[in-house]
């Protein structure tokens, strides 16, 4: 009896120490790995299909929007000088045009809202083209530094747009990690920006430079005007379908 007694007492008090302890653990971890498991089923189906068109489209809008956002600002001392402007009349004129940054995001304050974003920013990569084509093609100081301030004007559009317009298009649950991948071709092309550019203004002076800014906003504005999802009056829920 003393035997069978100590064995039954022993057999209810590991089900008891089961019950209270253990199982409430293994129970915790198990329901723990399912949701991370249907959290990472979730996240692979919203990087899939669905997803598809606004991250190709993200990522071709960041590869070309450095090359004309740096592109420009940073090389508009030398791509005066190439124009045969005097060293110190350059950096004048580059002042002249550099302090028009501030100006570009109040402007479009007033009609970030109200103009559908994917629109603002083809709309700021054709005003790219057109200006810096331009100012490449001038010889009259005047018309230089205003063309130059209409490209910062514009190249400052289309920061203030697509930064906005990327954080939108992707569903709560995945918008840090597809944010931070499309932006990091912004950066692949920043560091390839300046040596095609450099290339560029050795063949063919100033104007080759604007041809190849124009060409890479060319691309960019083909593919969000045409793949870019609208987001304007739209739940986030919308968007990301």
């Amino acid at each position: 009896m003393d035997v069978k007694w100590t064995r039954r007492a022993l057999s209810q008090r590991l089900r008891s120490a089961w019950s209270e302890t253990l199982a409430p653990r293994f129970r915790f971890r198990d329901r723990r790995w399912r949701e991370q498991r249907a959290a990472r089923v979730g996240s692979a189906k919203s990087f899939g299909r669905p997803m598809a068109n606004a991250l190709w489209s993200c990522r071709s809008l960041n590869l070309m929007q450095t090359i004309a956002f740096y592109g420009f600002g940073s090389w508009v001392p030398t791509l005066l000088i190439a124009k045969g402007i005097h060293v110190t009349t350059s950096l004048e004129y580059a002042f002249l045009i550099a302090i028009a940054n501030p100006i570009g995001p109040l402007l479009c304050f007033s009609i970030a809202d109200r103009i559908e974003r994917k629109w603002q920013i083809v709309w700021a990569g054709v005003s790219i083209g057109a200006f810096i084509y331009f100012f490449a093609n001038q010889g009259n100081p005047a018309l230089i530094i205003t063309f130059g301030v209409l490209v910062t004007l514009a190249n400052n559009w289309m920061s203030f747009a697509f930064h906005n317009y990327q954080g939108e298009i992707f569903p709560t649950r995945i918008r840090a990690r597809a944010v931070g991948f499309v932006y990091a071709w912004s950066r692949v092309s920043a560091a390839f920006a300046g040596l095609f550019i450099g290339f560029f203004l050795r063949q063919g002076g100033t104007p080759a430079v604007a041809l190849f800014i124009a060409g890479a906003m060319a691309i960019m504005v083909i593919t969000i005007g045409a793949f870019g999802p609208k987001t304007r009056g739209l739940p986030l829920e919308a968007i990301s379908r």
